[in-house]
């Protein structure tokens, strides 16, 4: 007579491991790839985040210098600009607050700013450069690690006196 033999073959253990290894193979890719979306997702929300800082400044600047002058900027410490177009082609390593202050932590990361000036007629051109009492086009673009992670623009018309 035969008897039923109560212990696992080879090809039952090699099966078993198949299946376990690749559960465990799917499950170690799939959080590496979490990983990966999370790095991502917190450098897009930092961009962003320093994109509105340097928004908040620009919306506290004048449209125009305030003697009604046209001239450009002196110097590139942003907490002596006294109109938006002392923001055009500015950038800096060292990032900065709504109030145009520099912000320590942020070694990579880039601010760049340019300023346009805008025909209302046909907003989707830009001209030269920002005319004093004119449409401007604000652009932010914000580097990390020398590669673009995110660009804001936005229109600003000069508010009647």
């Amino acid at each position: 007579m035969c008897r039923a033999s109560k212990a696992f073959s080879l090809i039952d253990v090699m099966i078993a491991v198949t299946v376990i290894g690749t559960g465990v193979s799917a499950t170690v890719c799939a959080v590496g790839q979490t990983s990966q979306s999370n790095v991502a997702s917190a450098e897009l929300t930092t961009a962003v985040n320093l994109s509105q800082q340097v928004h908040e400044f620009a919306l506290s600047l004048p449209h125009s210098n305030p003697d009604g002058s046209v001239g450009k900027r002196t110097s590139t410490d942003p907490t002596t600009f006294n109109d938006i177009c002392d923001l055009n082609n500015w950038n800096s390593s060292k990032v900065i607050n709504s109030s145009g202050a520099p912000v320590e932590g942020y070694g990579k990361w880039q601010q760049c700013v340019m300023v346009y000036g805008v025909d209302a007629a046909n907003p989707q051109a830009n001209l030269t450069s920002p005319t004093p009492m004119g449409l401007k086009r604000i652009v932010v673009v914000i580097r990390h690690n020398g590669g673009v992670v995110h660009t804001e623009s936005w229109f600003l018309a000069a508010t009647p006196r």
